[in-house]
């Protein structure tokens, strides 16, 4: 990663849902709430990930990090002494909260929790008020990770609700508005259909304004809308969510933050089911630039529709018929919630998707300073187009 190079111009790896992880709420909690990561912040944080989705709610009169299931949670101010004590151990990183707060948690709740208070405090060290970055407006540049080290502002937070905005006053500028800043894709993905659909529809934010686009890269069938493993397992490969996410940036005119369930392989993993999303983002970050054109067959421009990819399908469908992943049934319909015991059998498309209605073509992403080889991907209905985008 260019630590000279602007940090909205950088894909960055994103955890969602980063402190919902068998490593924060342990074994037990796991099995019966289901997680979206397997490792806890600190173990995130050591593995590359410098960017992370956290929910915060109102819980018990204090503001308190958790998902999904209710008892399973954190005080706001024991996650922040974990990023403190990191950050104080790693002076030339920086970090990025991406912080979905409900309308119930005051703003102030969250100020004083952020300058070493709040209404719930401990006798270690929390506070980061001086450590806070504030932006002035999307018309500025945004400034490197150098340019942020040397100013000691080393911690960015953006904010997905409402709460705060216009009352907050000058002392919380550095609590932006997400949606001043960022376009994301939806993120109520329950299978395959809509993470493929939803690789051209945007969900919040404004396209023609955005620094930052996440591409959100998971999908929720797992049990209180937890994350799913097995999916994680297909999409997160690295040949799939390269091409995805070039297609994407192509698409929104946008670099993509990969926000990614379950970001490395897990424990047990096959070695040809292994992947770490990390790497996936560094190398993105190797490519300045994407042109070109997604096309009909007979040439006319085809953008702004739902391209299909095949990649995660031959590569490792079959292995995923085995021990290392529960595959859930009933009203959550398929999909995995933890890599614990084996209650089935998961399937990927085509073989599993549309009835065959569909055949996605392999399209295999290239090196930088190559271009795709164009090849026809289908989509639902008839069609065809031909992609070739150039990456440089």
């Amino acid at each position: 990663m260019d630590r000279n190079t602007a940090i909205n111009e950088l894909s960055w790896l994103c955890t969602h849902n980063a402190y919902n992880s068998e490593g924060e709420i342990g074994t037990s909690a796991a099995s019966t709430a289901g997680t979206n990561q397997d490792l806890s912040i600190t173990s995130q944080l050591r593995n590359g990930v410098r960017a992370f989705m956290i929910d915060v709610h109102n819980f018990h009169n204090a503001p308190r990090v958790c998902h999904g299931v209710w008892e399973f949670y954190e005080d706001l101010c024991d996650l922040l002494i974990k990023y403190k004590t990191w950050l104080n151990n790693n002076t030339n990183e920086i970090i990025i909260l991406m912080m979905e707060v409900a309308n119930n948690v005051p703003a102030t709740w969250i100020k004083d929790t952020f300058y070493g208070g709040g209404p719930i405090t401990r006798s270690d060290d929390y506070n980061l008020k001086d450590l806070l970055y504030c932006h002035p407006d999307n018309s500025s540049a945004w400034p490197t990770i150098n340019q942020l080290v040397g100013a000691g502002k080393r911690v960015i937070v953006f904010r997905e609700t409402d709460e705060g905005k216009g009352v907050t006053g000058s002392d919380m500028e550095w609590y932006h508005d997400m949606w001043d800043y960022w376009i994301e894709t939806p993120y109520g993905n329950s299978n395959w259909d809509d993470i493929q659909t939803h690789t051209y529809q945007l969900l919040r934010g404004n396209k023609e304004t955005a620094s930052f686009f996440s591409l959100n890269h998971f999908v929720n069938t797992g049990y209180h809308g937890s994350g799913s493993a097995g999916f994680a397992q297909g999409m997160n490969m690295d040949d799939y969510l390269t091409a995805r996410a070039l297609i994407a940036w192509r698409m929104q005119a946008c670099r993509p933050t990969l926000s990614v369930d379950f970001f490395r392989s897990l424990k047990g993993a096959k070695p040809e089911d292994t992947y770490d999303t990390v790497a996936t983002a560094n190398k993105l970050n190797e490519i300045p630039s994407i042109s070109g054109t997604i096309s009909n067959s007979d040439g006319t421009p085809y953008l702004g529709e739902v391209v299909w990819t095949g990649v995660e399908d031959l590569n490792f469908k079959d292995n995923l018929k085995s021990d290392d992943y529960r595959v859930q049934s009933g009203s959550d319909g398929p999909g995995t919630s933890h890599p614990r015991s084996n209650n089935g059998t998961f399937s990927f498309p085509p073989n599993g998707y549309a009835n065959n209605a569909v055949r996605p073509m392999i399209l295999t992403p290239s090196c930088v300073g190559k271009t795709f080889t164009p090849q026809e991907v289908g989509w639902t209905g008839t069609a065809s187009a031909k992609i070739d985008l150039k990456i440089s």
